[in-house]
């Protein structure tokens, strides 16, 4: 496990129990009969999994931020784990993605609105750029890059907008300020809003000059 991703678990398993230990599920996908549940969808996943499985991942992890609250296909009937907490062991264990978490966002957010303000976003963020470096694997070797970056501020968003509706989330400036230029460039402006604002590596998540 990176030390990025090592990072990116423990602050996303903070903030699940900071969020009193809900586990939102997703919205409905074409999983198919070869995954029958969540935990077949993720089985093996501490080993590289084939090519085919990943991607189920990603289309699973994109149906999923359309509305996190919402029951996924395939299911978790169990619930034991929760649906988050399989996905959290997998991102965690996981050799395929290697996820790095630039906090800048978050943490502006708080300083803004106080704690809770960006409930979901963390998560979110996580797991879309996930889903991204399936989806572009030539990306993968950048993962602190503003295009995969800019890609996880895009799935923050939906997740926090998605706890926000349901009051469970509080507003702040800078994610009303994402929100409109997603609106108006898509995941290109926000990888440009990382690129012009925010660095990783060595200084996590610290906003540029």
């Amino acid at each position: 496990m990176s030390k990025g991703k090592n990072g990116m678990v423990v602050a996303l398993a903070l903030l699940l129990v900071s969020c009193g230990g809900a586990a939102p599920s997703g919205s409905p996908i074409g999983g198919g009969p070869r995954y029958r549940t969540v935990r077949e969808l993720l089985r093996g996943g501490d080993q590289p999994l084939p090519r085919e499985q990943l991607l189920e991942i990603a289309r699973f992890i994109r149906h999923w931020e359309r509305d996190p609250f919402l029951p996924t296909t395939p299911p978790n009937p169990e619930q034991t784990p929760s649906t988050m907490a399989l996905m959290l062991t997998w991102l965690a264990e996981s050799p395929d993605v290697s996820v790095a978490m630039c906090p800048a966002t978050v943490t502006l957010a708080e300083e803004q609105a106080g704690e809770g303000a960006a409930t979901g976003f963390l998560m979110g963020a996580g797991f879309g750029m996930a889903a991204y470096m399936i989806e572009n694997p030539a990306e993968a070797a950048d993962p602190e890059g503003p295009r995969v970056q800019g890609a996880g501020l895009e799935s923050g968003l939906l997740w926090f907008e998605a706890y926000y509706a349901r009051n469970q989330a509080r507003g702040a400036p800078i994610l009303e300020e994402l929100v409109e230029l997603r609106n108006e460039g898509g995941r290109a402006a926000l990888q440009q809003y990382h690129a012009d604002h925010i660095r990783c590596g060595r200084h996590t998540g610290e906003p540029l000059p």
